[in-house]
């Protein structure tokens, strides 16, 4: 018998006082129902559990920061953290989006495009220290 089945045999006998076969896969989904009947609120189970739609939301979430992760010259140039970096990307910019800006308005065009507000708040910041280091990557590279 393997660690896992004489567990589940103990937590039978020792809350559910009663024994249950180890090799029946309805006994187990029978004993696994009474302990989850026995043991779990469900309004508590339900108030810490996520629906369907904000798992698929938050999965799409996570996939667009994973591809708008474009950020590490700007990193590594230290005009910006990976926080912030990463809060560009989930609002769905990557760095061309910031260079596009710049190319068309400068750095007008780059405050536009990071101070828009979504919600009362910041698309990625309007903290003037970051905007400026940011602005300055840019102007940097239109020189070279």
């Amino acid at each position: 018998m393997s660690v896992s089945t004489i567990l589940q045999l103990l937590v039978a006998t020792d809350l559910l006082f009663c024994s249950c076969d180890a090799h029946n896969a309805l006994a187990d989904v029978q004993v696994l129902h009474q302990l989850t009947t026995k043991l779990l609120n469900t309004k508590l189970l339900v108030k810490h559990s996520f629906t369907v739609p904000w798992v698929k939301e938050h999965n799409t979430f996570l996939q667009q920061k994973k591809e708008n992760l474009t950020f590490q010259l700007l990193i590594q140039e230290k005009a910006l953290s990976t926080g912030m970096a990463e809060k560009a990307a989930s609002s769905g910019l990557s760095v061309h989006h910031l260079e596009l800006a710049f190319q068309r308005n400068g750095t007008d065009g780059l405050l536009n495009i990071l101070k828009e507000k979504f919600s009362g708040k910041p698309r990625v910041t309007s903290n003037t220290r970051i905007l400026s280091q940011i602005c300055t990557f840019f102007e940097s590279r239109k020189e070279e």
